[in-house]
C-alpha cells in the first residue's frame, strides 16, 4: 500500500478514537451534572417560608397554653 494510504488511515484512526473519547468524556460530565441539578432541585424544602411564628418556650408544662406532649402532673 502506498504512505499516503497508511497515513489516511492513521488520521481517521485517530479522528474516530478522539471522537469516541469526547464523546464518553461528555456522557459522564452530563451525568454528573444531572446528579447536581438533581440535589439543588431537592432543597426546595429549604426555602419554604415559616408559616406560623415561633412562640418561646416559658419552661411550663401545661401551663398557659396547651403542650403537646404528656403532662407530667395529670398522674
Amino acid at each position: 500500500m502506498p504512505v499516503l494510504t497508511w497515513i489516511a488511515i492513521g488520521v481517521g484512526a485517530s479522528f474516530l478514537l478522539t471522537t469516541a473519547v469526547a464523546l464518553g468524556v461528555a456522557r459522564v460530565l452530563g451525568l454528573i451534572a444531572r446528579d447536581v441539578s438533581g440535589l439543588y432541585a431537592g432543597d426546595d424544602w429549604a426555602e419554604i417560608p415559616i408559616s406560623r411564628e415561633a412562640v418561646p418556650d416559658e419552661g411550663r408544662v401545661g401551663k398557659g397554653r396547651r403542650s403537646l406532649g404528656p403532662e407530667f402532673g395529670a398522674l
